[in-house]
């Protein structure tokens, strides 16, 4: 009777306290949970905490850009999938208005794209001083009207009103907090836009990474993470850090504009290997048809002997005997080659070098 009562008065509590009720265990272990519903296939659900990771200038904000229009869209996203078109809010606190609008037309010209369906919704925050808890607040506000299945931000130091590093309620600490409470009541999918820390990014773990002394990897749901690639201009190595699901591979990124039409996005490159750029990487070499004015204007419109030309053109180069044998043997390949050989028997076979037809013209 005691323990009944003990039970009675916990109820009683809890309810005047407006807490969430206890969930008896067993109960679960007869019923099935329900199903999650996806925002990203196996990335992400509507009411998680996303973030978006990569360095100052890495076109993470473009990337952020054609992931919501992706998802407003339900189409896929660089080879992953949208389930279905989603209603967004976004809070965009880096660029004038125009200037995004901008940004917006061209991404969805060189997407294909001509029509949002009404659901992808733009607050120009930028000068606006909405941030910190009061900005929460506001956005909360906005979110009543719009009914939005995922609420995005950009860039994450802009709703900051406090240290990044700090633990205090001011601080990155607080403000994740807060974005709880804004996932909490609006049932929206939280993401934010945030920047690595000094240094280089490649050399550090997926989990690791953005600005924010550990808080910021011990609380998202899901990260995707941008790392400069190793070898390739404009292309980035594309990683993941998920709470509920299982790492996708990562896959390269590719950064593309048409010049005919103004028109720019990403597009995954199956094609190049996501090797991401560390500290440890070495720049890739000139291409060897670089290196073509230079034994151009030691042999000149004379023949000359290999040895000859080869002291000068390591003088002149600096290559190492390796690269400068695979510099002979791409010039000298083909049936129109840039450099002509030819071997004198009468001088035991020495070779002589001459500049081929298309070397000359």
């Amino acid at each position: 009777m005691k323990k009944q009562d003990g039970t009675s008065k916990l109820k009683e509590t809890i309810q005047t306290a407006d807490l969430p009720p206890l969930v008896n265990a067993d109960d679960w272990l007869q019923t099935d949970p329900p199903e999650p519903d996806q925002i990203l296939t196996d990335v992400f659900d509507r009411g998680d905490k996303v973030v978006l990771i990569g360095s100052s200038k890495s076109k993470k904000t473009f990337f952020f850009l054609q992931l919501l229009i992706a998802i407003v869209t339900g189409r896929s996203f660089l080879g992953l999938h949208v389930p279905k078109p989603r209603r967004i809010l976004h809070i965009q606190y880096e660029i004038q208005a125009h200037h995004f609008h901008r940004r917006l037309r061209r991404m969805c010209q060189a997407m294909g794209i001509s029509d949002l369906g009404g659901r992808l919704f733009i607050l120009n925050a930028r000068g606006l001083g909405m941030s910190g808890a009061a900005g929460i607040e506001k956005i909360r506000l906005y979110a009543e009207e719009v009914e939005p299945d995922l609420i995005s931000l950009d860039p994450l130091y802009k709703v900051l009103t406090g240290d990044e590093n700090s633990n205090s309620n001011d601080g990155l600490k607080g403000l994740l907090d807060a974005f709880d409470g804004l996932a909490e009541t609006t049932g929206a999918a939280i993401m934010y836009a945030h920047h690595d820390p000094k240094g280089t990014p490649g050399d550090r773990a997926t989990t690791d990474r953005g600005a924010g002394g550990g808080v910021l990897g011990r609380d998202f749901d899901a990260s995707i993470v941008m790392t400069p690639h190793a070898t390739e201009d404009d292309a980035y190595v594309i990683e993941t850090s998920l709470r509920n699901y299982r790492p996708i591979e990562p896959f390269t990124a590719l950064w593309s504009e048409d010049e005919s039409t103004g028109g720019y996005c990403f597009q995954e490159r199956l094609d190049i290997m996501a090797t991401k750029k560390t500290s440890k990487s070495k720049e890739p070499p000139p291409a060897f048809d670089s290196y073509l004015p230079t034994a151009a204007g030691i042999l000149g419109d004379r023949e000359t002997a290999l040895s000859e030309f080869l002291e000068a053109f390591k003088t002149k180069t600096g290559l190492s005997d390796h690269r400068i044998r695979g510099f002979m043997a791409f010039a000298t390949a083909g049936g129109n080659p840039y450099i002509e050989t030819r071997e004198d028997k009468a001088a035991r076979n020495k070779k002589w070098l001459r500049s081929g037809k298309e070397f000359r013209g």
